[in-house]
């Protein structure tokens, strides 16, 4: 980990450690697949991670070094990449929420079937074939508040 321009100075120098509850972190790739992790608002806060999680989780070992907070700080998080990879990675998230809502949606719906199914006196397993799922998640959804 490194700490900055003041390396292991750094936490000397600091006659009162800062708590500011929240942080701005901004994360950068850089050479050889690593992440620069750098927290602006705090003059030499800054690390880097073979991964991006790895700098996540150093990001705060470095704060310690000057804020009291570091180990429960909100960490607001920048990624900086280039427009068009930002925008495909928010992409790829609005289409995996509109699925996981779908797929709530689906499981609601089967869940009303299968009830509505199994009231008229058709078997699980008849039931699972108009359904196109197994009789086993039949049973699930059955026995599903």
């Amino acid at each position: 980990m490194e700490t900055g321009a003041r390396g292991r100075k750094a936490k000397k120098d600091v006659d009162q450690k800062v708590s500011h509850g929240r942080y701005a972190v901004r994360y950068e790739p850089i050479e050889d697949g690593w992440w620069l992790a750098v927290v602006p608002d705090v003059p030499g806060c800054l690390t880097q991670g073979k991964s991006l999680r790895q700098a996540r989780e150093r990001i705060r070992e470095a704060l310690s070094l000057y804020a009291t907070d570091a180990n429960t700080a909100e960490l607001i998080e920048t990624k900086v990449l280039p427009r068009s990879v930002l925008n495909a990675v928010e992409k790829a998230q609005e289409y995996r929420e509109a699925v996981e809502d779908a797929q709530l949606k689906a499981s609601s719906a089967s869940r009303v079937a299968v009830r509505a199914l199994l009231k008229r006196g058709l078997s699980m397993r008849d039931a699972a074939e108009l359904l196109e799922i197994s009789h086993q998640r039949v049973a699930q959804l059955a026995s599903e508040e």
